[in-house]
């Protein structure tokens, strides 16, 4: 007997969470689906939001008032950056801590997608850190949910990636 790696266990985890989420919005309509794309912001399990974005409940959300909001903040996690949110945060709802949290790891997805070494110093200003220990905190928990590999460089104050899952890509890209 061989255990699966722990990419294959979030992978599936990811996929099964996916899944419910894609079944309940199918009743998600107006309100329904507002809190669904909180919770789906919110799910420790989901990374990847674009095929949410394509169904039809969670699309309408972006032609309503109250909806709009909701709609743009999920396209931020699907293909955006925390600086993308902190540039929009005035017409998008408020994120809690661990949204916050993990809107960074995603972050650090779309840099780690782009630069196979990157700096601390960037890391700090892109997300709105006030320490290395934070940075290599979230960095850690990323690992953890296996959204990216590499390894922290302490001396040269820099994350090299080995591997990443990739975030998610706009339509048309």
């Amino acid at each position: 007997f061989t255990f699966p790696s722990h990419q294959s266990l979030t992978s599936q985890m990811e996929a099964n969470a996916l899944e419910q989420y894609l079944i309940l919005a199918k009743g998600a309509k107006g309100r329904a689906a507002i809190a669904l794309v909180q919770q789906v912001i919110s799910s420790p399990a989901l990374f990847h939001f674009g095929e949410l974005l394509d169904h039809e409940n969670i699309a309408a959300l972006a032609s309503t008032p109250d909806g709009k909001p909701w709609h743009d903040l999920l396209e931020i996690f699907a293909w955006g950056t925390f600086p993308d949110y902190r540039a929009q945060q005035g017409s998008l709802p408020a994120l809690d801590e661990a949204q916050a949290a993990k809107l960074k790891q995603l972050t650090i997805v779309s840099l780690a997608a782009q630069n196979k070494v990157i700096p601390y110093a960037s890391l700090l200003r892109d997300l709105e850190l006030q320490d290395t220990r934070t940075v290599e905190d979230i960095i850690i928990e990323g690992m953890y949910a296996g959204l990216y590999k590499g390894k922290l460089d302490q001396k040269k104050k820099e994350f090299q990636v080995h591997e990443t899952a990739g975030g998610g890509c706009r339509p048309g890209q």
